[in-house]
Protein backbone atom coordinates (compact mmCIF):
# COMPACT_ATOMS: atom_id res chain seq x y z
CA UNK A 1 0.00 0.00 0.00
CA UNK A 2 2.70 2.24 0.97
CA UNK A 3 5.48 1.08 -1.48
CA UNK A 4 5.60 4.22 -3.25
CA UNK A 5 7.37 5.92 -0.39
CA UNK A 6 10.09 3.87 -0.53
CA UNK A 7 11.00 4.04 -4.62
CA UNK A 8 13.69 6.02 -3.43
CA UNK A 9 15.82 7.32 -0.71
CA UNK A 10 15.67 11.25 0.82
CA UNK A 11 12.52 10.34 3.32
CA UNK A 12 13.20 10.12 6.96
CA UNK A 13 12.23 11.01 10.58
CA UNK A 14 15.18 12.87 10.53
CA UNK A 15 14.76 14.80 8.13
CA UNK A 16 11.38 15.53 8.94
CA UNK A 17 11.91 16.27 12.07
CA UNK A 18 14.39 18.99 10.84
CA UNK A 19 11.87 20.58 8.10
CA UNK A 20 9.56 20.87 12.26
CA UNK A 21 12.79 22.27 13.93
CA UNK A 22 12.88 24.74 11.07
CA UNK A 23 8.79 26.06 10.83
CA UNK A 24 9.29 26.14 15.13
CA UNK A 25 12.21 28.49 15.17
CA UNK A 26 12.06 30.22 12.03
CA UNK A 27 15.39 29.94 11.14
CA UNK A 28 17.99 27.50 10.38
CA UNK A 29 21.02 28.31 13.06
CA UNK A 30 17.93 28.41 15.34
CA UNK A 31 16.54 25.49 14.44
CA UNK A 32 20.13 24.23 15.15
CA UNK A 33 20.59 25.66 18.76
CA UNK A 34 23.41 28.09 17.79
CA UNK A 35 25.58 24.73 16.37
CA UNK A 36 26.97 25.54 12.87
CA UNK A 37 27.40 21.60 12.26
CA UNK A 38 23.78 20.46 13.08
CA UNK A 39 22.72 23.55 10.51
CA UNK A 40 25.08 22.25 8.07
CA UNK A 41 23.68 19.08 8.45
CA UNK A 42 19.89 20.01 8.72
CA UNK A 43 20.13 22.37 5.57
CA UNK A 44 21.54 19.36 3.38
CA UNK A 45 18.38 17.29 4.98
CA UNK A 46 16.09 20.32 3.85
CA UNK A 47 17.07 19.54 0.22
CA UNK A 48 16.98 16.12 0.45
CA UNK A 49 13.17 16.28 2.03
CA UNK A 50 12.70 18.57 -1.51
CA UNK A 51 14.26 16.34 -4.00
CA UNK A 52 11.99 13.46 -2.41
CA UNK A 53 9.14 15.53 -2.69
CA UNK A 54 9.94 16.94 -6.53
CA UNK A 55 9.23 20.73 -4.75
CA UNK A 56 10.69 23.16 -3.09
CA UNK A 57 10.02 23.11 0.77
CA UNK A 58 12.09 25.98 1.65
CA UNK A 59 13.44 29.13 -0.11
CA UNK A 60 15.99 31.86 1.05
CA UNK A 61 14.69 35.15 1.60
CA UNK A 62 17.90 37.60 2.06
CA UNK A 63 20.08 35.56 4.55
CA UNK A 64 17.24 33.51 5.97
CA UNK A 65 15.90 30.58 4.84
CA UNK A 66 11.62 29.99 5.18
CA UNK A 67 9.07 27.34 4.41
CA UNK A 68 7.20 27.68 1.14
CA UNK A 69 3.76 26.94 0.99
CA UNK A 70 3.98 23.29 -0.18
CA UNK A 71 6.68 23.71 3.06
CA UNK A 72 4.18 24.47 5.34
CA UNK A 73 1.63 22.12 4.05
CA UNK A 74 3.96 19.31 4.78
CA UNK A 75 4.84 20.53 8.41
CA UNK A 76 1.07 20.26 9.25
CA UNK A 77 0.80 16.76 7.75
CA UNK A 78 4.16 15.67 9.93
CA UNK A 79 2.79 17.29 12.93
CA UNK A 80 -0.06 15.38 13.16
CA UNK A 81 1.68 12.12 12.52
CA UNK A 82 4.62 12.67 14.42
CA UNK A 83 1.51 13.31 17.31
CA UNK A 84 0.07 9.98 16.87
CA UNK A 85 3.38 8.23 16.81
CA UNK A 86 3.98 9.98 20.16
CA UNK A 87 0.61 8.99 21.95
CA UNK A 88 0.80 5.64 20.84
CA UNK A 89 4.46 5.71 22.81
CA UNK A 90 3.17 7.13 25.52
CA UNK A 91 0.28 4.72 25.49
CA UNK A 92 2.37 1.70 25.45
CA UNK A 93 5.25 3.23 28.29
CA UNK A 94 1.62 3.82 29.98
CA UNK A 95 2.04 7.77 30.41
CA UNK A 96 -0.49 10.00 30.98
CA UNK A 97 -2.16 11.80 27.79
CA UNK A 98 -0.90 14.86 27.33
CA UNK A 99 -2.65 17.68 26.08
CA UNK A 100 -1.35 21.67 25.33
CA UNK A 101 -3.98 24.73 26.08
CA UNK A 102 -3.31 28.23 25.01
CA UNK A 103 -5.00 31.14 26.62
CA UNK A 104 -4.27 35.18 28.00
CA UNK A 105 -2.28 35.21 31.30
CA UNK A 106 -4.93 36.19 33.10
CA UNK A 107 -7.26 33.53 32.06
CA UNK A 108 -4.54 30.45 32.87
CA UNK A 109 -3.85 32.16 36.22
CA UNK A 110 -7.23 32.74 37.43
CA UNK A 111 -9.65 30.25 35.48
CA UNK A 112 -7.41 27.37 33.99
CA UNK A 113 -4.87 26.49 37.00
CA UNK A 114 -7.65 26.17 39.43
CA UNK A 115 -9.90 24.38 37.13
CA UNK A 116 -7.37 21.74 36.23
CA UNK A 117 -6.18 21.34 39.84
CA UNK A 118 -9.79 20.37 40.59
CA UNK A 119 -9.97 17.91 38.12
CA UNK A 120 -6.64 16.15 39.02
CA UNK A 121 -7.33 12.68 39.61
CA UNK A 122 -5.19 10.34 41.92
CA UNK A 123 -4.26 8.22 38.46
CA UNK A 124 -2.59 10.99 37.26
CA UNK A 125 -4.10 10.08 33.50
CA UNK A 126 -3.84 13.60 31.66
CA UNK A 127 -1.24 15.86 31.89
CA UNK A 128 -1.56 19.68 30.76
CA UNK A 129 0.73 21.92 29.29
CA UNK A 130 -0.04 25.79 29.77
CA UNK A 131 0.95 28.53 27.09
CA UNK A 132 0.30 32.33 27.44
CA UNK A 133 -0.46 33.50 24.30
CA UNK A 134 -3.07 36.12 22.36
CA UNK A 135 -6.66 35.03 20.59
CA UNK A 136 -4.17 35.15 17.07
CA UNK A 137 -1.87 33.37 18.17
CA UNK A 138 -3.42 30.49 19.70
CA UNK A 139 -5.88 30.24 16.66
CA UNK A 140 -3.15 29.73 14.56
CA UNK A 141 -1.59 27.27 16.58
CA UNK A 142 -4.62 25.51 16.90
CA UNK A 143 -4.49 25.30 12.97
CA UNK A 144 -0.86 23.76 12.87
CA UNK A 145 -1.06 21.82 15.85
CA UNK A 146 1.27 23.10 17.63
CA UNK A 147 -1.58 23.28 20.63
CA UNK A 148 -4.40 21.32 21.30
CA UNK A 149 -6.99 23.45 23.46
CA UNK A 150 -7.42 27.02 23.87
CA UNK A 151 -9.64 29.38 25.86
CA UNK A 152 -10.42 33.17 23.99
CA UNK A 153 -13.64 35.13 22.95
CA UNK A 154 -16.28 35.03 20.70
CA UNK A 155 -14.56 37.55 19.11
CA UNK A 156 -11.97 35.99 18.02
CA UNK A 157 -11.66 34.49 14.37
CA UNK A 158 -13.54 31.49 14.77
CA UNK A 159 -14.19 30.13 11.44
CA UNK A 160 -11.24 27.36 11.37
CA UNK A 161 -11.38 26.14 14.83
CA UNK A 162 -14.48 23.99 16.38
CA UNK A 163 -15.96 26.47 19.04
CA UNK A 164 -18.09 25.30 22.17
CA UNK A 165 -19.39 27.49 24.53
CA UNK A 166 -17.66 27.48 28.09
CA UNK A 167 -19.92 30.33 29.83
CA UNK A 168 -20.84 34.05 29.69
CA UNK A 169 -18.15 36.07 31.43
CA UNK A 170 -19.75 38.80 33.21
CA UNK A 171 -17.94 42.45 34.17
CA UNK A 172 -17.81 44.55 37.62
CA UNK A 173 -16.27 47.43 38.68
CA UNK A 174 -14.65 47.23 41.97
CA UNK A 175 -13.46 50.63 43.77
CA UNK A 176 -11.26 50.78 46.40
CA UNK A 177 -12.69 52.64 49.65
CA UNK A 178 -9.96 55.00 49.18
CA UNK A 179 -10.81 55.88 46.07
CA UNK A 180 -14.35 55.56 46.31
CA UNK A 181 -17.75 56.94 48.39
CA UNK A 182 -18.33 55.26 51.59
CA UNK A 183 -21.64 56.02 51.69
CA UNK A 184 -24.59 54.39 50.25
CA UNK A 185 -24.57 52.72 47.19
CA UNK A 186 -21.44 53.28 44.77
CA UNK A 187 -23.42 54.43 41.60
CA UNK A 188 -22.29 53.37 37.88
CA UNK A 189 -21.76 56.90 37.39
CA UNK A 190 -19.08 57.31 40.40
CA UNK A 191 -17.88 54.19 39.41
CA UNK A 192 -16.72 55.16 36.18
CA UNK A 193 -16.40 58.77 35.83
CA UNK A 194 -14.77 60.13 38.87
CA UNK A 195 -12.49 57.51 39.77
CA UNK A 196 -9.20 57.12 37.96
CA UNK A 197 -9.22 53.54 36.28
CA UNK A 198 -7.03 51.16 35.83
CA UNK A 199 -7.63 49.09 32.21
CA UNK A 200 -6.63 46.90 29.16
CA UNK A 201 -5.01 47.78 26.05
CA UNK A 202 -5.73 45.95 23.39
CA UNK A 203 -9.46 45.39 24.00
CA UNK A 204 -10.79 47.72 21.53
CA UNK A 205 -14.47 46.50 21.73
CA UNK A 206 -14.43 46.05 25.55
CA UNK A 207 -12.63 49.78 25.50
CA UNK A 208 -15.49 51.27 23.29
CA UNK A 209 -18.26 49.85 25.24
CA UNK A 210 -17.08 51.52 28.12
CA UNK A 211 -16.96 55.00 26.59
CA UNK A 212 -20.43 54.50 24.69
CA UNK A 213 -21.67 54.17 28.76
CA UNK A 214 -19.65 57.17 29.89
CA UNK A 215 -20.95 58.87 27.15
CA UNK A 216 -24.53 58.22 28.16
CA UNK A 217 -23.56 59.62 31.89
CA UNK A 218 -22.51 62.25 30.27
CA UNK A 219 -18.90 62.30 30.92
CA UNK A 220 -15.66 60.34 29.27
CA UNK A 221 -14.06 57.16 30.19
CA UNK A 222 -9.88 57.77 30.44
CA UNK A 223 -8.20 55.60 32.09
CA UNK A 224 -4.71 56.80 34.11
CA UNK A 225 -3.21 53.39 34.15
CA UNK A 226 -2.72 51.07 30.90
CA UNK A 227 -2.16 47.51 31.52
CA UNK A 228 -1.84 44.65 28.42
CA UNK A 229 -3.37 42.00 31.19
CA UNK A 230 -6.29 41.34 33.55
CA UNK A 231 -3.59 40.42 36.49
CA UNK A 232 -1.53 43.86 36.21
CA UNK A 233 -5.34 45.36 36.24
CA UNK A 234 -6.09 43.62 39.49
CA UNK A 235 -2.83 44.14 41.24
CA UNK A 236 -3.27 47.92 40.37
CA UNK A 237 -6.32 47.99 42.45
CA UNK A 238 -5.06 46.21 44.74
CA UNK A 239 -3.08 49.38 45.75
CA UNK A 240 -6.16 50.96 46.37
CA UNK A 241 -4.98 53.98 43.96
CA UNK A 242 -7.36 52.88 41.12
CA UNK A 243 -10.85 51.09 40.25
CA UNK A 244 -11.01 48.57 37.43
CA UNK A 245 -13.43 46.96 35.08
CA UNK A 246 -12.81 42.98 35.53
CA UNK A 247 -14.18 39.59 34.83
CA UNK A 248 -15.93 38.80 37.98
CA UNK A 249 -14.26 35.61 38.13
CA UNK A 250 -10.54 37.54 37.64
CA UNK A 251 -11.36 39.28 41.92
CA UNK A 252 -11.33 37.56 44.89
CA UNK A 253 -14.11 39.45 47.44
CA UNK A 254 -12.75 37.85 50.35
CA UNK A 255 -9.78 40.15 49.77
CA UNK A 256 -8.43 42.19 53.13
CA UNK A 257 -8.45 45.56 50.75
CA UNK A 258 -11.56 47.83 52.01
CA UNK A 259 -13.58 48.35 48.34
CA UNK A 260 -16.97 48.81 46.98
CA UNK A 261 -18.28 46.20 43.58
CA UNK A 262 -20.30 48.19 40.97
CA UNK A 263 -22.88 45.75 38.93
CA UNK A 264 -25.30 47.80 36.97
CA UNK A 265 -27.70 46.29 34.18
CA UNK A 266 -26.00 48.70 31.95
CA UNK A 267 -22.51 46.97 31.99
CA UNK A 268 -24.30 43.79 30.58
CA UNK A 269 -23.25 44.62 27.20
CA UNK A 270 -19.58 44.39 28.07
CA UNK A 271 -20.26 40.46 29.19
CA UNK A 272 -17.96 38.13 26.58
CA UNK A 273 -18.38 34.82 25.53
CA UNK A 274 -15.76 32.59 26.85
CA UNK A 275 -15.32 29.88 24.07
CA UNK A 276 -13.06 26.60 24.38
CA UNK A 277 -11.60 26.06 20.96
CA UNK A 278 -9.91 22.95 18.91
CA UNK A 279 -8.74 21.92 15.47
CA UNK A 280 -11.49 19.51 14.00
CA UNK A 281 -8.98 16.89 13.46
CA UNK A 282 -8.04 17.07 17.53
CA UNK A 283 -10.96 14.33 17.87
CA UNK A 284 -9.90 12.11 15.42
CA UNK A 285 -6.64 12.15 16.25
CA UNK A 286 -7.03 11.75 20.36
CA UNK A 287 -10.39 9.48 20.55
CA UNK A 288 -12.52 9.75 23.41
CA UNK A 289 -9.70 11.45 25.28
CA UNK A 290 -9.51 14.62 24.30
CA UNK A 291 -13.62 14.80 24.36
CA UNK A 292 -13.33 13.73 27.96
CA UNK A 293 -10.98 16.61 28.73
CA UNK A 294 -12.87 19.20 26.29
CA UNK A 295 -16.08 18.28 28.29
CA UNK A 296 -14.03 18.04 31.82
CA UNK A 297 -12.27 21.60 31.50
CA UNK A 298 -15.99 23.18 30.73
CA UNK A 299 -18.10 21.73 33.01
CA UNK A 300 -15.57 22.37 35.68
CA UNK A 301 -15.01 26.09 34.90
CA UNK A 302 -18.90 26.56 35.30
CA UNK A 303 -19.00 24.48 38.85
CA UNK A 304 -15.92 25.88 40.02
CA UNK A 305 -16.77 29.17 39.45
CA UNK A 306 -20.45 29.18 39.55
CA UNK A 307 -20.70 30.83 36.04
CA UNK A 308 -23.30 30.04 33.86
CA UNK A 309 -23.60 28.15 30.47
Amino acid sequence: MFEKLFERKGLSLDRLHALIQLADEGSLIGAAGGDPGVQSRYSHYLKELSTYFGVELTERVGKTVRLTESGEKLVRLVREHFGNLLRFKDEVDGRAFRFRLGAGESILQSLVIPTIAAMRRPSGNVVFSLNNLGPEEIISRLADQRLDFGLVTRDAPLKTVTAKLVCRVRQIIVVPDQIGSRRGMLTLGHALLDCPHASLIGERALQQSLKDIAMSLGGRFEPELQCDSVSQCVAAVRTGCFAAVLPVWSWDANTTLSHAICEDPRLDELDRELMLVWNPRLMKTHGTAAAEAAEALVSQIVKKWGLQE
